[in-house]
């Protein structure tokens, strides 16, 4: 008698755990094979990695973004702020330099301190493509490049990019540049024959550093 009673309390016991084991949510938590569970933590990393590129974003746009004037006094709060990192910092300054409604003279204040924030120039180099950089703004990046002398293919891109700006100054002082640069001995005046000199030295550093 005692005997069944036992037999039948045990049976009652695992049908409970079998119905427990089986509610929905109850184990696949645990189970780190659980194919559900491997792609919520998927997204969560993803949604993660979204949010933060999404936050530097936001903190790099938003003097763009600002309804109210920018000033050097905004220069001085990216420059003091403890929480920017250099490149941060260098990104919200191009963004100022860039910024058509702000005053020529701050843009170019931007530009200037961001360039010494931004020593290897992969943030500033690019502006160099922009037509519509003010000759001012051009003639300091074409000086910052020229000084950036230990990165030849920053620099000859920056002056392929110079060379269709629409001031003459500003192209000419590209042209001359790169006749240096690629020792051009026959001071070649057409401007494609340079960029395509250019671009074949260009190619030819690139393939360098593959091969390496």
């Amino acid at each position: 008698m005692k005997r069944q009673r036992f037999t039948q309390v045990f049976l009652g016991l695992a049908v409970l755990v079998l119905i427990w084991l089986a509610w929905p949510g109850t184990k696949s938590g645990d189970d780190p094979s659980n194919p559900s569970k491997t792609e919520t933590r998927a997204n969560d990393k993803r949604s993660s990695l979204d949010s933060s590129g999404k936050a530097r974003e936001t903190r790099q746009r938003r003097l763009r973004n600002s309804g109210s004037a920018t000033t050097d006094t905004d220069i001085d709060g990216i420059l003091t702020n403890k929480a920017l990192d250099e490149e941060e910092a260098a990104w919200m300054l191009r963004d100022i330099a860039e910024d058509q409604r702000v005053e020529p003279s701050v843009r170019k204040d931007a530009m200037e301190h961001g360039v010494l924030l931004n020593l290897d120039l992969n943030v500033f180099a690019p502006m160099a493509a922009d037509p519509e950089l003010p000759e001012e703004m051009a003639e300091a990046l074409l000086d910052a490049v020229r000084n950036h002398g230990d990165d030849l293919p920053l620099q000859l891109r920056a002056y392929m990019d110079f060379l269709n700006h629409p001031s003459p100054q500003i192209r000419e002082n590209a042209m001359g540049t790169l006749r240096h640069l690629l020792k051009d001995d026959l001071g070649a005046d057409d401007i494609e024959t340079l960029k395509k000199k250019a671009a074949e030295e260009l190619a030819e550093l690139e393939a360098e550093k593959f091969e390496r």
